[in-house]
């Protein structure tokens, strides 16, 4: 899955433009926007962040194009048409509507849309033709930059090419097209989106000049998805953010741990027992040494796979992940393979590549050749670190892994899913203190020739309490792409089905730009998003996150505790200090003045931008009542009960954490309300 590009895109490579695509102001230009470099940037501040020389350099994000003295809007009027299948898939649809929608926001011209076949291509036709439809086809004949031909676009890479008077978006897939006018639309009208209910656009644009674009951009992986809900569960919000919603390219279970949907215990353990481990919590990958068992157990796997495939034609990854619970097989056939390659996980290594050999012969007969595609089998790489651990082993002398035996070794279709819940988040993982997992991720690559990555990116105890990792997150990400990063899934806050405060609307915005470009500069990526996001209150709440910023940096270094990042218990006075509080408190007042003047002249800005920062307040104002409510005025802390109330009920806070107990609505009844 390498990026690999020809003698113009290393030049480009090399390059250390870091400019959003959707730059929050400033004119487009010509020349290159985004680039294969970070520019020299820091993986995190302060002293738990170690300064670090770029380590992924294979990024494809292209973006040549210059000015015309033509025109596609003239004083509000355009000639341009939108060309699109006459049976366009749903990513064609949605490409074209997008267009649409935010073509006529932005300019006030509602561009037509019209089908391939009834247009005959000339270069002289003033069209925006949207992927590689009986049009494109056509151009293709004689327009060869419009070739894909070894330009490795992967799924949901795109080109944009002018070729006359026409622009062309596409790419080898359809959703590649609808990334494309997202990207379009960043150029033209510097579009952004941060959330489900916050994009940016220029608008009242009288005047648009037909740019000649030669832009290709290939995400670092080729799946990405999240897990917070805001987005997920927002079309098309996690595509204009750069998400492919990679759960619907599942295979069966979007789940990570699939075994027992796989293969259900109420199904098979009464009369295959030797399946599951000893104490039944786990599946036992060598049927406990029974080779006809283990046999039986592969052939129904790949009846189920067979079955995922037919019903799926879009799935392209299964996963084998046990059960989430810290046991494992304690067979003497899963001990013996444990002695022998090192670690547990060697035994979910051996059965998945014999599922690839099966799967692949399959898709080479009568019946399974039309199901054939580029599938990946994912095996899970989670704790505890006995199941983390990959069968691999460190040269001590050259520090480089390599695996225990080329049993390990996985099969082409076959990779990890590394899922570090223990990492300490706080800090890089370049970090000494993060070395373990470092290595064990380096284990890992040694076995496969891709990489996918399960992370964590918030604390699951306390969804309102800000954490301390935001730009620590990003090594992560460029060590995942420098193996042939695969898929990229954050976990998030999946069960906090409306707003997420404590800065994580933030969080999931650079998560969805790193997915992307895993070299964007974290700095720009931080003033775009306060300014767009917080428009005339920006400064205030820049004030209010630096401030935190500095604030966690202290405490993380002097303050935590040993634990686990992801599980640390942050609702703890020590952490959170009454005139900390106080000061963050009064930017949150700064900016709600600084917005103020829109209350009278553009009410529903106001009510916008006061949404986005309260958002931001339910977060304040639950640590200012939970742990120093003796310290204000009973007036004032029954004024901050009201607002966190009225606050969450508007902007869809429900949860404080992932337990069921740990509601909004526990935490009204425990202050009274």
């Amino acid at each position: 899955m390498k990026k690999i590009m020809n003698k113009i895109c290393s030049a480009f490579l090399c390059m250390t433009v870091l400019l959003s695509l959707a730059a929050c102001g400033g004119t487009q230009g010509s020349g290159t926007q985004g680039g294969g470099t970070q520019g020299g940037g820091t993986q995190g501040g302060g002293s738990s962040v170690t300064m670090r020389e770029q380590i992924f350099t294979d990024g494809v994000h292209v973006y040549n194009y210059t000015e015309t003295n033509k025109y596609v809007v003239q004083n509000e009027q355009s000639d341009y048409k939108i060309v699109l299948s006459a049976n366009p898939s749903k990513y064609e649809k949605l490409a074209a509507d997008e267009l649409v929608l935010l073509f006529e926001e932005a300019t006030g011209v509602r561009l037509p849309v019209v089908e391939a076949s009834a247009i005959t291509y000339n270069e002289s036709n003033k069209v925006i033709c949207l992927a590689k439809n009986d049009y494109y086809l056509a151009a293709l004949e004689t327009a060869t930059e419009l070739s894909t031909e070894g330009k490795n676009l992967e799924h949901d890479g795109f080109m944009i090419e002018t070729v006359g008077n026409g622009i062309f978006i596409f790419g080898d897939y359809a959703e590649g097209a609808l990334f494309g006018v997202y990207r379009y639309l960043a150029i033209e009208f510097n579009f952004d989106c941060y959330s489900n209910i916050a994009y940016r656009l220029d608008r009242n644009v009288k005047n648009v000049t037909l740019k000649d674009f030669s832009v290709i951009d290939v995400p670092d992986y080729t799946f990405r998805s999240c897990g917070y809900y805001h987005i997920l569960n927002a079309e098309p919000t996690e595509y204009r953010m750069g998400f492919d919603h990679g759960e619907q390219y599942a295979l069966g279970s979007n789940s990570a741990h699939t075994i027992f949907t796989h293969l259900p215990k109420e199904t098979h353990q009464k009369l295959h027992p030797k399946w599951f481990s000893t104490d039944g919590t786990q599946p036992c990958f060598y049927a406990r040494g029974d080779e006809e068992e283990s046999e039986a157990m592969l052939n129904e796997m790949l009846e189920v796979m067979k079955g995922h495939f037919k019903e799926s034609p879009d799935g392209y990854f299964f996963r084998i992940g046990h059960a989430d619970s810290l046991t494992w097989c304690a067979c003497d056939a899963c001990k013996a393979s444990k002695e022998k390659y090192g670690a547990d996980s060697a035994s979910v290594i051996i059965f998945a590549n014999k599922l690839a050999e099966k799967m692949d012969a399959w898709l080479e007969t009568d019946e399974g050749k039309p199901y054939a595609r580029d599938y990946r089998i994912t095996v899970l790489g989670y704790g505890p670190a006995s199941t983390l651990r990959p069968p691999a082993v460190k040269d001590e002398v050259t520090g480089e892994w390599k695996p225990s035996s080329p049993d390990v070794v996985c099969h082409d279709r076959v990779m990890p899913w590394y899922a570090p819940l223990e990492i300490d988040y706080n800090y890089t993982i370049f970090d000494k203190k993060n070395q373990e997992y470092l290595d064990y991720f380096k284990g890992w690559d040694s076995l496969s020739k891709e990489m996918s990555l399960y992370l964590y990116s918030t604390n699951y105890k306390y969804f309102l309490t800000p954490t301390a990792f935001f730009e620590q997150l990003q090594g992560m990400y460029q060590l995942g792409a420098k193996a042939n990063g695969y898929f990229v899934f954050d976990l998030g806050q999946r069960l906090q089905s409306g707003g997420v405060t404590a800065w994580h609307v933030f969080k999931s915005y650079l998560i969805s730009k790193l997915s992307w470009n895993v070299n964007l500069d974290i700095g720009e990526l931080t003033k775009q998003f306060f300014k767009g996001y917080f428009g005339e209150s920006a400064d205030a709440m820049m004030k209010f996150y630096t401030s935190y910023r500095v604030h966690a940096e202290y405490t993380v270094n002097h303050v935590y505790a040993a634990g686990v990042s992801v599980y640390m218990p942050l609702n703890d006075v020590r952490y959170w200090p009454k005139n900390i509080l106080d000061q963050w408190n009064g930017y949150v007042e700064e900016a709600l003045s600084d917005i103020e003047v829109l209350k009278r002249v553009n009410p529903i800005a106001y009510q916008q931008y006061y949404d986005r920062i309260t958002l931001e307040r339910i977060s304040l104002y639950y640590l200012m009542v939970e742990l120093h409510q003796n310290s204000y005025s009973d007036d004032f802390v029954q004024h901050m009960k009201l607002s966190f109330k009225e606050d969450c009920a508007r902007l869809g806070v429900t949860v404080t954490g992932e337990l069921a107990k740990l509601t909004i609505d526990a935490v009204l009844t425990s202050w009274g309300m």
